[in-house]
């Protein structure tokens, strides 16, 4: 039934703009002279014949099927079927008319041609602007109307660009499925003003009052250049009403998955129950500013981090280096290299690569290396020696090779602190890696060392990342048994740290991070769940699994905990137990020195899992 009406308009339509255009050109090719017998003669022909010449040229029309235009995506082609068909018709008029006896003037047909050509189109335009923004009104009033009765009613706390975004995003986007209904600003100069239409109705201070009054579900708060401290106060004041609280760092945090609302990123000091480390910049720049700074595995969540520290100590240049070409191209944007005047370099290279990575070090020629990105726990990595040793010995070693060879003043090596009891290959082979960082040290002017740690508590990525993801993704987490315990350090601490150890470093140290008190796996997941303005059993349920990841942690250097000594930093300390590997000192010492190790790991990598199974066991023999 559409169908036809939309035809029966296209024909009304085209029939009116037709003879107005033969009116009108009659009228030009005779300069309105009314009176004259010349024209007078040939408007009467026209009349005569008004029903031929609009019948013929409405056919030309739908000969060339310029009434099966369907107006939404009417494109520039579609208007070409128009001026086909008002061409077609025109001769056919004309032809007709000569073969009656009946002339017009050919000048009149031209004018007309031009003149419904432009009338046509400039109707058929509008009947899309109207059909389409007719739509969209009947649809935004509607899901107006559906929004306030049915979606959960959001208040928004912050109204500056970010705040005023994400009231536009959210009631513009139907996925998203919430109505925010008032915003509230601590900007006296903004109260009773309108964004988006959401009236801000005072400041903080009213956020009880104002959640009753507009019964509000879900409260929203994104100032992202507030202090931690005041953010959590206004936090802890909407976790008073009941609503379900996510603190947004900006926009784009609006988005995520499957454009569910993002769980705001807890205060890991606080869940740690530990406060930040202060750092001296002072110190640290040090041994940075100025120099070149390569740091290989730069990608990874450590990596990026530390990237993202060191460029404000003032290195000349940064060299950020790994095998993901697709987190390379994106992490400029994260460490804001646009904002600062470092050089920064992001290169594409495997360390296991020898001659490439050879390349790079006769290119840049770095005075700082760090590496960071031996340390995994990949479960496959766990359990397959060859991959262990090709990924924690191999592409290390090479790395260490290359700085002695090049003399890179500091050689500094990322490590997990449960190697100290290498139960699997993953611990083997990193244990491997510290004492080859120890041995390299005693031959070389490269100030090799070696920094080890735990878990760490990020949002992003680990334990804590893991729990945010699945209260983000559903109704249930996953937490290992509630007897677990682990030791944790933030992401922010563990690279200030890290940096820090580069300073004290004299070559050949092995330093471990103070990690936070042991907690209570069952509990820290409680606690997560709770800061997201969540209740835990009711809102999240909480899921045991059998997970000796987690049971590892800090166990091992425990152990050995008489042998670490302060540094000059209390949040670093220095692990004194010396464990000589005979089968390394044995190659380290031959005539061919470091050489001879790098001949060895390749011969050792293509002889199978059980040849290098038994050569792990036996390196680390005490």
């Amino acid at each position: 039934m559409k169908k036809y009406y939309r035809l029966v308009i296209f024909i009304i339509t085209d029939i009116i703009c037709i003879n107005v255009a033969y009116v009108l050109a009659f009228l030009l090719r005779y300069e309105f002279d009314l009176d004259s017998k010349v024209f007078q003669g040939f408007f009467h022909v026209y009349e005569s014949n008004l029903l031929l010449i609009t019948f013929f040229s409405c056919l030309g029309i739908a000969i060339f099927k310029g009434y099966s235009i369907y107006l939404k995506y009417m494109q520039v082609e579609d208007l070409t079927r128009i001026v086909l068909g008002l061409t077609s018709g025109s001769i056919l008029s004309s032809l007709v008319m000569k073969a009656k006896g009946e002339l017009i003037p050919g000048s009149v047909y031209a004018i007309a041609f031009f003149v419904a050509l432009a009338l046509i189109c400039v109707v058929r335009i509008t009947q899309k602007a109207f059909l389409v923004l007719g739509k969209e009104a009947v649809k935004s009033i509607y899901e107006i109307r559906q929004k306030e009765n049915i979606q959960p009613r959001v208040m928004v706390v912050g109204t500056g660009r970010e705040g005023a975004g994400l009231i536009l995003e959210i009631n513009r986007n139907r996925l998203l499925d919430k109505h925010v209904v008032v915003a509230v600003d601590d900007d006296t100069s903004k109260h009773g003003l309108s964004f988006c239409g959401v009236k801000v109705a005072g400041g903080t201070n009213r956020i009880k009052q104002l959640v009753r009054r507009y019964r509000v579900d879900e409260i929203f708060i994104i100032i992202p250049d507030m202090t931690d401290e005041r953010r959590a106060e206004i936090a802890e004041e909407c976790g008073k009403t009941g609503c379900k609280t996510v603190i947004l760092s900006g926009l784009e945090d609006l988005i995520y998955s499957k454009n569910r609302c993002r769980i705001a990123h807890p205060d890991v000091n606080k869940l740690l129950n530990r406060s930040p480390i202060k750092s001296d910049q002072r110190l640290q720049a040090s041994y940075i500013e100025g120099k070149i700074i390569l740091i290989v595995g730069a990608a990874g969540v450590i990596g990026k981090k530390l990237a993202q520290e060191i460029i404000r100590l003032n290195p000349r240049k940064l060299l950020l280096m790994d095998i993901n070409n697709k987190a390379l191209e994106e992490l400029p944007n994260f460490i804001n290299a646009h904002e600062s005047k470092v050089e920064i370099e992001v290169i594409l290279c495997n360390a296991s690569r020898e001659k490439e990575a050879q390349e790079i070090f006769e290119k840049y020629k770095p005075h700082v290396v760090y590496y960071a990105a031996a340390v995994t726990d990949s479960n496959i990595v766990k359990i397959n020696a060859r991959q262990s040793l090709l990924v924690n010995v191999k592409s290390v070693e090479s790395m260490m090779a290359l700085s002695h060879k090049n003399s890179v003043e500091r050689f500094i090596m990322l490590s997990d602190i449960r190697s100290f009891g290498y139960r699997d290959n993953v611990h083997k082979t990193e244990r491997i890696a510290q004492l080859t960082a120890q041995e390299y040290s005693l031959i070389s002017d490269t100030k090799f060392s070696v920094v080890c740690f735990g878990h760490v508590l990020d949002p992003g990525s680990g334990f804590l990342g893991d729990i945010m993801r699945q209260i983000e993704n559903g109704k249930e987490v996953f937490c290992p048994a509630g007897d677990m315990m682990a030791h944790f350090i933030t992401i922010d601490d563990a690279v200030k740290l890290i940096i820090d150890t580069g300073r004290i470093a004299d070559g050949g140290e092995i330093f471990c991070l103070n990690m936070s008190a042991a907690i209570n796996l069952k509990e820290l997941t409680e606690n997560i769940i709770r800061v997201t303005g969540l209740i835990p059993y009711a809102d999240v349920d909480i899921k045991f699994v059998d997970d000796s990841y987690y049971n590892e942690t800090i166990k091992d250097i425990s152990f050995n905990a008489e042998y670490l000594s302060e540094t000059s930093n209390p949040g670093i300390y220095r692990y004194d137990y010396i464990q000589e590997s005979k089968e390394l000192m044995r190659l380290f010492k031959s005539e061919s020195g470091d050489r001879q190790f790098e001949e060895f790991v390749d011969k050792l990598l293509e002889e199978g899992e059980e040849a290098i199974q038994t050569w792990l066991d036996k390196a680390l023999e005490k």
